[in-house]
């Protein structure tokens, strides 16, 4: 009757740890599969966002127009033989 008890044991044992094995790998599968899709998602949602802010760039932000500085005298060094 020992040697059965120690026989049963050792099958409850093996089949828990077995189980465990398994529901584990199935887990780690289940989360990789929700962030991959997660992943994708936000790839696509990104892309369709910033598709978007190319369309109208001008729609939260202040625009200052400033004119452009007009420079009148250049001072460019020149070679002797370049205007002769």
């Amino acid at each position: 009757m020992q040697k059965l008890y120690k026989i049963l044991w050792s099958l409850a044992l093996l089949l828990i740890t077995v189980t465990i094995l398994i529901v584990s790998f199935w887990l780690i599968l289940g989360v990789l599969a929700v962030l991959s899709i997660v992943g994708i998602y936000r790839y696509y949602f990104m892309k369709r966002k910033s598709r978007k802010f190319h369309m109208n760039p001008y729609n939260h932000v202040e625009v200052i127009d400033l004119k452009a500085e007009e420079i009148h005298e250049v001072n460019l060094p020149r070679k002797p033989d370049e205007f002769n």
